[in-house]
This record gives structure tokens, sequence and C-alpha cells, in this order.
């Protein structure tokens, strides 16, 4: 089936420069849709074949959504890049585990339910307990704050009855690609009572700010397929859930990684759940030329097969430690095989996918300001990134002695 010359890239410039303005002016949320999203349950969904109808390169999946000056030209682009700084992994903090106010270092975190100590209590704390309190407290507890705010607001935004795949990624994937990894550090609050925050409690207060505390500009390429797996395929086989344009996504992961040296976020999961992951490796392989397919882009005279091996970061659970040279344990990879559409100038018009599995949609985002409430988190990360050396996580209080066994009663004589 031909592609609809309504949805080539031949778009009104006017109206593209308008949308990108609005673009940059949203956040993901705002561009996605999305509910907060990512986890760790990724189901094996069964997929019907891909559509014979050709992807089309339209104002939705143009390059230039995400920023202008791409390099589009197949010869000029480079075939594999991998990013000095890896994105840093955390946990996406679950929605049904109260987020942030989840005290993730203790062995009974009773979510939704603890009792928050208070000043007094805080001092008499050891400093082990003190490091099983949640980020949300700790951050409280830091600022003084002994009515827990942050914690309040975490029990409003999120409840136990959320799905099991809900939570921080949309705010994790781009903090982990914008900050660097924080160490476990020690700090002191007004009060002069000792706070012991772990690298993950630095982490899930950072995308808190990333995902949830601010709205920093984001730019989107394709569209969200909020569809169930078991859909009808003529569901699954909308435009939104057609793309990303193949040809699209070969040029920003060129561009955005081998020439820009700049990661990006792709939602891996192609339905109704969300999973976003920080992009920060690709390796090319240039496989076969073909003259183009019916349906290809009305300038192309060449396609090229192209599979790409796509580096990106997964979650993993809350750690006391910053990962490090430990990172590789939270990498994971995908390789997608797709047909790139090139034109007589050699440049990349368009493209389409081999099979059912290709990213959803891509985004990037600005990093967020550490501001207002969050202004002494700031002073925290600073430190935390700086330092040389992790404050080391608390050990717990020794169990007690068992009691000695009572001296066995001799008989009295007979």
């Amino acid at each position: 089936m031909k592609r609809s010359p309504s949805l080539r890239r031949n778009v009104n410039v006017a109206s593209l420069s308008h949308s990108l303005s609005l673009l940059a002016a949203m956040s993901v949320a705002a561009l996605v849709g999305l509910a907060p999203a990512c986890g760790h349950e990724r189901g094996s969904s069964q997929f019907p074949a891909p559509s014979q109808k050709q992807e089309a390169w339209d104002p939705n999946n143009d390059p230039l959504n995400l920023g202008p000056g791409f390099v589009r030209e197949l010869d000029a682009l480079p075939v594999s890049a991998k990013l000095a700084k890896v994105p840093w992994s955390d946990s996406y903090w679950p929605s049904r585990k109260g987020g942030i106010s989840h005290r993730w270092l203790s062995s009974e975190p009773n979510d939704f339910q603890y009792a928050s100590p208070s000043k007094d209590e805080l001092a008499r704390m050891s400093l082990r307990e003190r490091a099983e309190l949640s980020p949300a407290e700790k951050y409280d507890a830091y600022r003084g704050a002994y009515d827990y705010p942050l914690v309040k607001s975490e029990w409003k935004r999120v409840s136990p009855q959320n799905a099991s795949w809900e939570g921080l990624c949309h705010g994790w994937a781009p903090a982990a690609i914008a900050f660097d990894e924080p160490q476990s550090l020690l700090a002191v609050n007004p009060d002069g009572i000792e706070i012991p925050f772990g690298s993950s409690d630095l982490k899930a207060l950072l995308l808190y700010v990333q995902g949830q505390a601010e709205s920093p500009p984001a730019r989107m390429l394709g569209g969200r397929c909020n569809v169930a797996p078991e859909s009808p395929d003529e569901a699954l086989n909308r435009p939104e859930c057609r793309d990303v344009n193949a040809g699209a996504f070969h040029v920003i992961l060129a561009n955005q990684l081998g020439l820009r040296k700049q990661g990006f976020v792709f939602d891996v999961q192609r339905d109704l759940q969300v999973w976003n992951q920080p992009v920060y490796s690709f390796e090319s392989e240039l496989l076969a030329e073909r003259p183009p397919s019916p349906g290809a882009a009305p300038n192309a005279v060449r396609e090229v097969v192209v599979e790409s091996r796509v580096g990106y970061v997964n979650e993993i659970s809350a750690q006391w430690l910053s990962l490090g040279a430990e990172s590789s344990r939270s990498l994971s990879e995908v390789v997608y095989k797709y047909a790139l559409e090139v034109d007589a100038q050699g440049r990349i018009v368009g493209g389409e996918w081999d099979a059912w599995k290709r990213p959803d949609f891509l985004w990037v985002e600005e990093k967020a300001p550490l501001r207002g409430r969050f202004a002494a988190l700031g002073a925290l990360y600073e430190k935390a990134r700086r330092a040389e050396m992790p404050f080391p996580e608390p050990a717990p209080a020794p169990a007690p002695a068992p009691e000695p066994a009572p001296e066995p009663v001799a008989s009295p004589a007979m």
C-alpha cells in the first residue's frame, strides 16, 4: 500500500516552526500524555504481524522535532558511538510502594502506614535507624521540616493500587543523562542532627525533581502507542503505534550519540506500558542496498538495509553506594533491523521497519533546575558528586546475645 502524500515529510515550514516552539515549552508528560511509568515486570506480549502499510515520515516523526541541524547524509553519519559518561541506573521508585517515600533500606518499610519521627525522636535514633528512612523523609529532616511535606505529597500522588509498572522512570531516564552519579554522604541538618544519604536516596530526589517537581522543556519524536497488546490488529497498527519512523530513528541515533555526544530517551515497550530508558550507545551495520520499495518516499532512489544494536540502561534496585565501575550490570541492548530510504543526494528521507519490534517514541529533556524547596538538594548534590570517598552504609545494630540457658536443677537425693 502506498503512503498517503499528506503524510510525507513535505510539511508546511511555518506550521512546523510553530509546532517546534510549542514542543520546546512542554514537559514530556504533556507531550506524551503518559502516566508515570516503567517497571521491572516486562511481559512477553504477542503482537500481530507487521502492517504492510509503509510508515510515513510525517510531522510527528521529523527529526527536526528534536532540534535543528541534524545531518541526514548517510555517508556523513557515524556507524557506531558510545557516550563517555554512561547514564546511571537506579530504582524506578514504584508508585504502589510509595514512590520516593518508600523506606527501601528497611526490612519492614510499612509503605503508606509508617509514622515519621519528630525532631526529638530523630535525635534519639541511631545512625542506622536514620539511614533506613525514605529519601523523602531524609530530605524533609535535612531541611528541618518535621511535618514531612514531601512524604505527605508523595502519599497523595501515589497509591498501593497503582499498576506494578508505574513509577518515576520519566524522571529517572533524563536525570540519569543530565546529572552526574552522586556518592553517598553524611549531612547535618539545622538542628545538628546527622542525616545519612545513600546514593539512591540522592538519585531519588534528583529524578523526582526532574519528573515531578519541575517541568523542563522537552522535545519528542513519534507518538505514544496507548494501546493494550490484546487489542485488535487495527488498533495496534494506528499511526502512533507504527512509528517511530525508521529513517528518523537512524538520523537521531547517529546524530545524537555519534555527532553531538548526547544521550536521549526512548520508550522501548511498544504498547500501553511506557518503559523510558536512557540510550547510551549504538553500532550499525549496513547490510545491503536495493531499489526503493513500493510506497517509499517519492524522492528515494535506493534503500539501505541496516541492523543496529542499541545500548540502553535498565532500572535496578536501590543501592547505598554509587555503581561507578559496576554500572555494567544495569546495561541492556536491543537489535533493530530496518531499511533507510535515500535520495539522489545521499540524504535519508524515510524508512521502514523489518519487524514489529521498534521504539514507541524518542525524547530529550533539559536538565531540571534545583531551586525553591529543592535548592538545598543542589548543595547536597554538588557535595556528593565531588566527594572523594563515599559514606559507608551504617551497620545494623548487632542482634542481642541469646540469654544463657538455665542451669539444670539437680534432683533431690532419695
